[in-house]
């Protein structure tokens, strides 16, 4: 009886130990305020990062715990974005938790049927990102809908190293550039993610 408890608890305890936002209230209210820097590029549709050139990544309607991650790994230096590490280094845990929540709530998810047939070197995404890229544990983050190089650039710099990631750093090395671009323009298509628009 007791182990069985254990086991129960324990994920949860390794979850708030891994995504602090999950222990505490988020303001989202206070985030649409801190998020007013983020709006110049995240609230373009058309923006594009200067060099390498690629479409900002659309983050609307995603996990709040995945964005509070991303943003954690800008500042501590894991996730590698001149622009990013900066904003991020400017931020404390709270400002990250609020402006997650902020985002997260900006876009319901789109709902709807998958588009088109998710291609062969998808198979192993879809345990984690779901078959049509909605994922459903905030520890895998939602591809529905985001932009296709976008995606292609961060599969890049998984199979380089340039992003370090213990999941997708194997599942990368194993794609060639064609089934980068082929996995990333089915997700695209799918509806789901926004650019912010309010």
């Amino acid at each position: 009886m007791l182990f069985s408890c254990i086991r129960l608890i324990l994920p949860l305890v390794s979850a708030l130990v891994l995504f602090p936002s999950l222990a505490v209230s988020a303001d989202a209210e206070r985030g649409s305020v801190l998020f007013n820097t983020c709006i110049g590029c995240h609230g373009s549709e058309s923006y594009n990062n200067v060099y390498p050139t690629y479409k900002v990544p659309r983050i609307g309607g995603q996990w709040s715990e995945y964005i509070v991650a991303a943003l954690q790994g800008y500042k501590d230096g894991s996730r590698k974005h001149p622009t990013m590490q900066a904003q991020a280094a400017s931020f404390s845990t709270e400002d990250m938790q609020d402006i997650a929540a902020y985002v997260a709530a900006t876009s319901e998810l789109a709902t709807g049927e998958i588009v088109g047939t998710a291609p062969e070197a998808a198979a192993t995404c879809v345990a984690c990102h779901g078959a049509g890229g909605k994922s459903l544990a905030f520890t895998f983050p939602h591809l529905a809908g985001q932009h296709q190089d976008y995606m292609v650039r961060a599969l890049k710099e998984y199979k380089s190293g340039a992003r370090t990631n213990v999941v997708m750093a194997p599942n990368a090395m194993n794609l060639s550039e064609a089934d980068m671009k082929a996995i990333s323009a089915f997700y695209s298509q799918q509806k789901g993610l926004e650019t912010y628009v309010k």
